[in-house]
């Protein structure tokens, strides 16, 4: 962890996006990421629970399905890549 950062993931609402929170929602950030295609974005909202187009593990799918935004980023998710996709 950079020494700049230390201590910081004891401050309450602080989520640090570091290398390893960054490797480890790589799937669910693509699969996010997929929301910018208009597309796909519709295809989820009609059948969100369909295998191709989840993200992969039921943790995962729950925290997008219940959009547990808490969850979302503790787990790692980034938001700049898809916020402009919520339509």
């Amino acid at each position: 962890m950079n020494p700049q950062l230390k201590g910081a993931e004891k401050l309450d609402g602080t989520y640090i996006f570091d290398l390893e929170r960054s490797a480890k929602a790589l799937r669910l950030n693509r699969f996010l990421h997929g929301f910018t295609v208009p597309a796909d974005r519709e295809l989820f909202k009609t059948a969100p629970k369909r295998p191709s187009k989840r993200p992969a593990s039921r943790g995962r799918t729950r925290m997008v399905l219940e959009l547990d935004w808490a969850a979302l980023m503790r787990y790692g998710a980034s938001f700049s890549a898809w916020k402009s996709s919520r339509a």
